[in-house]
């Protein structure tokens, strides 16, 4: 009787009998010796397909792209204070760094706030403010309709650069560390803290930087004036640490525009605040020259205040002409200005300015 094992058909067509004493099949018989190690390895050591092992260390979805600017200048240089910097991130990620980047948008308080996480009306306005004071943000219609106003979001770079040299929009790279005096920069956000969802590279604007904005090229003058003063005066260019000191030189300016205009309506704030501090600058020195290199009695009558050469009278007569075209009644013009003349001079300028604005 036969004791070998008998051979079933389903066992031959997976080729599962085995040799007696071995684990092998019939057909292994058939394969070179390399090829059985590799048909004897572990099944499962093969890495599940679709692994790509570790993470990536990029991220490649929900990023968007950043100034280097804004964290290694604008950042160290404290142009951010409070939550100032939140509400910075929220306006970037919403302009700039957008999948289709532009230079402003339309946005309600109730929108930044909620971004920035601002639970005051006051704490907003104030740190709104400190960002345009900085040059990072502008916008218009601050009072307009009920879908917010139109934010213009600055980087860095774009305050060092003016009009005359002003390259494509949104130029990268190292900025100069000579920020405009007044309208400094606190400007792009950081790595962190930005709320932005974006996965696709952004394409910049190709404008030119001249067209970007009409505000740049009004101040850029004024800026090229302090910076040649305090250049003149210190031996050196101003530098990030004086960006705070002139913010409050700007907002003295400002309120003394603001408190000098307040009974009147002006068309020319730039030439009636030029009118103004050149009274209230002068003044003293006028009075100087006019007394008397002895100290006068107590009771000495007070002399008249020194005249006006023919350039400055006629000067004085545009300036208080475009005062009256602008809204002022002679009695205010006299009132604010006559005691800072001498009496006859102006008469003379009171006398032309009414006759320049009825012409």
């Amino acid at each position: 009787m036969s004791t070998k094992q008998k051979r079933k058909y389903g066992d031959i067509r997976k080729g599962a009998e085995t040799t007696e004493g071995t684990n092998l099949s019939v057909f292994d018989s058939f394969f070179p010796p390399e090829e059985k190690t590799l048909a004897q390895t572990t099944p499962g050591t093969t890495s599940t397909p679709g692994t790509t092992g570790a993470s990536p260390v990029a991220p490649v979805r929900d990023f968007m792209k950043v100034a280097n600017s804004i964290t290694r200048q604008a950042a160290p240089a404290g142009f951010f204070r409070g939550k100032s910097k939140l509400i910075y991130d929220y306006l970037y990620s919403r302009t700039r760094g957008a999948i289709t980047p532009t230079r402003t948008v339309q946005v309600s308080w109730r929108e930044i706030m909620h971004a920035a996480h601002i639970g005051s009306d006051k704490t907003l306005r104030e740190h709104l403010a400190h960002l345009r004071t900085v040059g990072l943000i502008n916008w218009e219609n601050e009072s307009g309709s009920r879908a917010g106003s139109m934010y213009t979001v600055y980087v860095p770079e774009e305050l060092t650069m003016t009009p005359s040299t002003g390259g494509t929009g949104g130029t990268g790279g190292n900025a100069s560390q000579n920020q405009h005096p007044v309208r400094a920069v606190e400007t792009a956000p950081g790595t962190g803290g930005v709320i932005a969802a974006n996965n696709s590279r952004s394409v910049e604007p190709k404008t030119s930087f001249k067209t970007n904005t009409i505000d740049d090229e009004v101040f850029a003058k004024f800026n090229q004036i302090l910076r040649d003063a305090h250049r003149e005066v210190t031996g050196r260019n101003p530098t990030t640490s004086d960006v705070e000191r002139y913010a409050d030189v700007a907002r003295t300016l400002a309120d003394e525009l603001k408190m000098a205009s307040v009974k009147t309506n002006i068309t020319s704030p730039p030439a009636f605040l030029a009118e103004h501090l050149k009274r209230r600058l002068s003044k003293p020195d006028r009075e100087g020259k006019a007394k008397p290199t002895v100290e006068a009695p107590a009771l000495a009558p007070k002399l008249p205040q020194a005249r006006l050469s023919p350039k400055e009278t006629v000067e004085q007569v545009a300036i208080i002409a475009e005062l009256l075209q602008g809204g002022y009644s002679p009695e205010q013009a006299e009132a604010q200005f006559a005691a800072s003349f001498n009496e006859d001079d102006w008469k003379a300028i009171k006398a032309a300015a009414l006759i320049e604005k009825e012409g």
